[in-house]
């Protein structure tokens, strides 16, 4: 085989390969925009269908459970330095050791108190009408708030 033939196959080859991978780019099914993947907030706000005072109300209800919880997460991380301090000591106590993961057992109980308490305050802000769709929302709470996925798996 001549060396025209050879490159002749091989630019064929290429540009074959090139159009698959071309066709697969515009042909993948489109991922969800920034815009599309609404936050937890603005999916149970849509889904309750909340008129404009329980709107008001709920809005009110997130900033005060979003400032409780801050709250908690400063004391877990204070607690995780403390914790972690503990290993530039030469004599590890282990009661101290002990207490400080008791105490960030306790704060997590606290967080997950926090999380259940405000949504049986979402859902005393709903009307009849929307206990349906509340019990539904209920059900998916725990996929609601999971962290998303950075890469897609294979």
């Amino acid at each position: 085989m001549s060396k025209n033939k050879i490159y002749s196959v091989l630019i064929i080859v290429l540009l074959l390969t090139n159009t698959i991978l071309v066709g697969f780019m515009v042909l993948k099914p489109k991922r969800a925009s920034r815009k599309e993947n609404q936050n937890p907030k603005e999916i149970i706000s849509k889904s309750l269908q909340f008129n404009e005072s329980q709107s008001t109300q709920y809005h009110s209800l997130v900033i005060l459970h979003r400032r409780a919880v801050r709250a908690k997460d400063a004391q877990i991380r204070d607690s995780k330095k403390s914790l972690y301090n503990l290993l530039t000591t030469d004599d590890l106590i282990k009661r101290q050791e002990d207490s400080i993961v008791k105490r960030l057992g306790d704060l997590q109980r606290d967080i997950e108190i926090l999380h259940f308490k405000h949504f049986k305050d979402i859902k005393k802000i709903c009307g009849p009408t929307q206990e349906d769709a509340f019990n539904k929302l209920a059900k998916t709470l725990t996929t609601l708030f999971k962290p998303q996925d950075r890469k897609p798996k294979k």
